[in-house]
């Protein structure tokens, strides 16, 4: 009961550091509809950037993998309160080494009231298991590359895996010449 306990504090601890990129529009018929909502699937990550958004090398009490029963109660609950998210950020840490993120693109993807969903990566690690492929092609799923240089090693085949297999991507790039960037 404590770990059930402390693993949903620390969760509402991720959702609410999230609220930073929270816009809440009220429509003329009283909807509460949220432009873009982060979710943190795991605090395991295999960077270690200083200048991590979500803080994520800093975290003294890592929750390595939120199971998707408890993702999915969290979920619900937020959508008692919304009636509609345009953009649903799938986070780390590495999303991609969750072992379950087929499970959680699945359940997400099967909310009416989501219209979107974005899995933000580092390009490090790619989905190999033919479930997570097939969670993927969903076509609310997109795939956004946080380009880090070097470091984004997987990058190319990244994109490769999306493109033979009509994933939508995107991708960013961060000015990681600076060497204060990483540990």
């Amino acid at each position: 009961m404590a770990t059930a306990i402390s693993q949903s504090i620390r969760l509402k601890m991720l959702i609410f550091y999230s609220l930073k990129n929270l816009y809440v529009f009220f429509k003329p018929h009283k909807c509460i509809v949220l432009d873009y909502m982060e979710l943190v699937v795991t605090t395991k990550c295999n960077l270690s950037c200083k200048k991590c958004a979500n803080f994520i090398p800093f975290y003294k009490n890592k929750e390595p993998f939120y199971s998707v029963e408890f993702l999915n109660l969290q979920i619900d609950n937020l959508l008692k309160c919304v009636d509609y998210i345009d953009s649903f950020g799938i986070l780390g840490g590495e999303p991609f080494l969750h072992p379950d993120l087929d499970k959680i693109i699945t359940v997400l993807s099967k909310k009416r009231q989501i219209n979107s969903i974005i899995i933000v990566t580092n390009a490090t690690i790619l989905p190999r298991k033919s479930r997570l492929i097939r969670a993927l092609k969903n076509k609310k799923v997109s795939i956004y590359i946080s380009n880090y240089g070097k470091y984004s090693y997987n990058r190319n085949k990244l994109i490769d895996l999306c493109n033979r297999n009509k994933i939508k991507w995107d991708i960013s790039t961060f000015n990681v010449g600076s060497s204060d960037y990483y540990w």
